[in-house]
């Protein structure tokens, strides 16, 4: 259900020039000016939620401006935890979720992957995040986006894969960076209708791994409530037992399924309850 609402945003690496400056071309590519919109930037020197009296700031902050969406970017300027360790971690994610609880606000965090952004042997993308794997169990709908092909000088396509907790993914969406307008540089699909006309269709990568993880997903989404044994996944999606296996270990330790003793099922979600979970 559509909630429009302001959107209170936090943008730890630029200066409010520049971010007002991103803001006004995102706003001009849409053709709507940028003081009709109901958009309001933090601009403290530095947030920590890992410190109490932060926390505290942000909370009252987002209690005076009540946003439909806070957003902070990027993690890694809004704290100085040690983020491979899961406690550290799990702590200032929690602090988020019980904001975005209390105060009925949709959170989008900003996170970088791993530089070498590996997957951990080509699993779902978000085993490439950075630090703990609590993030990638963490969120409710996360967007991975990937530069594919020579990343230099801005080269190559650009992929965006979607997960969400409780539903299957789409296939993987090519994008390109239209800036042929400097004041409105935005993102496009690659090769989809009038805007691209002078680009080159740049195909998704291939199905991957990953997609392997969508469909084990996918089956148990299609079969929920009723529990799919080992041997019913394997038959129908004609996987190794090995494989099969692996991807099972890496969705239950993300929290999106749970095995129980007729086999597997889709975790309780959070947004079966309107008023629980729903960023």
């Amino acid at each position: 259900m559509e909630r429009p609402g302001t959107v209170l945003l936090y943008a730890a690496e630029d200066s409010p020039a520049i971010v007002r400056s991103r803001l006004e071309g995102i706003a001009a590519h849409h053709d709507v000016p940028l003081e009709s919109l109901p958009i309001e930037a933090i601009t403290a020197e530095s947030i920590r939620l890992d410190l109490d009296s932060d926390q505290t700031r942000l909370r009252n902050t987002v209690a005076a401006v009540r946003p439909s969406l806070l957003v902070l970017d990027p993690f890694v300027r809004i704290q100085r935890i040690d983020e491979n360790s899961a406690g550290e971690v799990a702590a200032v994610l929690a602090y988020l979720r019980g904001l975005q609880r209390a105060l009925d606000v949709a959170v989008l965090v900003v996170h970088h992957a791993r530089k070498n952004g590996a997957s951990g042997g080509g699993g779902s993308p978000g085993h490439a995040l950075r630090g703990s794997t609590d993030f990638h169990a963490w969120g409710d709908a996360t967007l991975y986006m990937q530069r594919r092909g020579d990343g230099r000088g801005g080269g190559g396509d650009i992929v965006l894969t979607i997960e969400h907790r409780c539903a299957p993914a789409p296939e993987p969406i090519a994008l390109r960076l239209d800036d042929r307008d400097q004041k409105a540089v935005h993102l496009v699909i690659a090769g989809g209708g009038a805007a691209d006309s002078h680009a080159s269709p740049v195909r998704p990568a291939a199905p991957a791994a990953a997609n392997v993880e969508t469909a084990v997903l996918a089956a148990i989404v299609a079969a929920h409530p009723v529990a799919l044994t080992r041997a019913a996944l394997r038959a129908r999606l004609r996987l190794r037992n090995q494989r099969l296996g692996e991807i099972l270990t890496a969705l239950e330790a993300a929290g999106r399924i749970v095995r129980g003793d007729d086999g597997w099922q889709l975790a309780e979600c959070e947004s079966t309850d309107p008023g629980a979970d729903s960023p």
